[in-house]
């Protein structure tokens, strides 16, 4: 099977589930862009260790998008939808935008 690492797996127990997996099917990886060969004791060290920079990587973004989503809160940015208000409904008083709005639901 040819693939690239990055696209087996983003966490360190995923790509170590489908290695093992594939590995009990008798199919070997092996990585174009990498070189990686799966059916050699350094290469399966190799795809794991690519697997850990992976997660590594992913759990960097994640934390640097919180902290930039807590920034722009503290400078007053509002995330998500407008409010509806009751102004906005139609004036016959119908409609789901109309009750959201008049009994406060919270639609989340």
């Amino acid at each position: 099977m040819r693939l690239s690492s990055d696209r087996l797996g983003r966490s360190t127990a995923a790509v170590a589930a489908a290695l093992e997996g594939l590995n009990n099917a008798g199919v070997p990886i092996y990585t174009d862009k990498e070189a990686m060969d799966t059916s050699t004791p350094h290469g399966r060290a190799m795809l794991q260790m690519a697997a850990v920079f992976a997660e590594l990587e992913r759990a960097t973004i994640r934390e640097r998008v919180i902290a930039g989503m807590a920034r722009a809160r503290k400078a007053g940015k509002v995330f998500g939808r407008p409010k509806v208000s009751v102004s906005r409904c139609r004036l016959d008083g119908s409609g789901s935008l109309c009750a959201v709005a008049h009994y406060r639901i919270d639609r989340r």
